[in-house]
């Protein structure tokens, strides 16, 4: 009986496993699908290598999700009418009709590519010109990325967006903290001892089987980074804490909003006014249970308002020896303290650099409606 129950069990984690892969697929699927029925009825530009075009990419997850016969399969369609449907209301958004160019830009490079401008806190899945008059050169026409959002009752556990990786002289200018600290500079010694020039030669020093020499470098720069998430935190308590707490919501909420480029946009962009290059609109389709799709289209500054106007008595929660900065705040309804948005300190051990992550770790919780401005 033991061993049926593991054989079972097995199984069944299995078959997890296949559908947690097959939910995955579909965010990139819809991506593609959306952009295909605002370019006219085809796939995306890009710039990507041969064998990972739009078309073949499309036709791998279709054919991984639905089968062979994708076209033809009851569930294809209904993502692809909603994609149409979605298309539809971004257009009615931006008070536009036709079609546009569009690029598929999910990559972190694309957008530079697309743009000549690199924006640290560009979002966007794809990048519209729109249609109409003007330069036949794309890049001096107007633009407008689009962040696109798709969730169905089969994608499990959600991974929260990564809106931003900012670097140490931002992180600086938003804390004014000084995060040069003295165990970068022992990490670097560390790393020169060994021969350590880079990723490469980290690697080769993993794979050859030095585990104790692997352990003390890993250590060195999880200290590193510890030090600099506690100074960073102790930055953010004395920049943004008040003893009028209204005025500390006020503060950290504009803090936030900096951090995730939710403050407009800016010719060039600006990641320390939280102003990107382009101007950002957030597309978000949810398939409910019966098979029907909702849809929410919004820029990114409504967005982010709206999900912030949701809590009240907001602080900054950092735990000794995290490398972690949260700031949490009480639901304004329910009354549950939530953590809000974080920044995680991270980084190549093969270095003595690191970044950063940015999320805003609620947004999409039962509790959050960010259609709604809470007052």
């Amino acid at each position: 009986m033991h061993n049926i129950l593991t054989f079972s069990t097995f199984l069944s984690e299995g078959a997890a496993r296949q559908t947690s892969k097959v939910a995955a697929l579909k965010g990139p699927l819809h991506e593609l699908l959306v952009g295909k029925h605002l370019n006219n009825g085809n796939l995306p530009e890009d710039y990507r290598a041969d064998g990972k075009r739009p078309e073949d990419i499309h036709h791998e997850y279709a054919t991984q999700i639905f089968g062979k016969n994708y076209k033809n399969h009851p569930e294809y369609k209904k993502m692809n009418g909603a994609a149409a449907e979605v298309a539809g209301r971004l257009n009615k958004f931006l008070g536009v009709k036709g079609h546009h160019r569009v690029a598929w830009t999910s990559q972190k490079s694309d957008h530079e590519k697309e743009t000549n401008v690199d924006d640290p806190l560009s979002k966007a899945d794809l990048i519209i010109t729109k249609g109409g008059k003007g330069s036949s050169d794309h890049k001096k026409r107007q633009k407008t990325a689009i962040s696109i959002k798709y969730s169905s009752p089969d994608s499990g556990k959600k991974t929260p967006t990564n809106w931003a990786n900012h670097g140490q002289k931002t992180l600086e200018r938003f804390s004014g903290a000084d995060l040069t600290v003295d165990e970068k500079a022992a990490h670097k010694k560390l790393l020169t001892s060994h021969g350590i020039k880079n990723r490469g030669d980290y690697r080769k020093i993993r794979e050859s089987g030095k585990s104790d020499i692997i352990a003390k470098i890993d250590a060195s720069h999880r200290k590193m980074s510890q030090e600099v998430t506690r100074r960073f935190a102790a930055g953010l308590v004395n920049r943004y804490h008040a003893k009028n707490q209204t005025h500390q919501d006020e503060h950290l909420k504009s803090f936030i909003k900096r951090s995730v480029g939710a403050v407009g946009h800016v010719e060039g962009g600006d990641a320390e006014a939280g102003k990107t290059h382009l101007p950002h609109i957030i597309m978000k389709t949810t398939r409910n249970s019966d098979g029907t799709h909702r849809h929410h289209v919004t820029d990114v500054e409504s967005h982010v308002h709206n999900y912030l106007s949701h809590f009240k008595n907001l602080k900054v929660d950092h735990k000794d020896g995290s490398t972690g900065v949260a700031i949490t705040g009480e639901h304004k309804i329910t009354g549950k303290r939530m953590e809000i948005h974080r920044t995680q300190i991270y980084g190549d051990q093969a270095t003595a650099n690191y970044r950063t992550s940015t999320q805003m770790n609620s947004e999409d919780h039962k509790d959050i409606d960010t259609t709604k401005y809470i007052k």
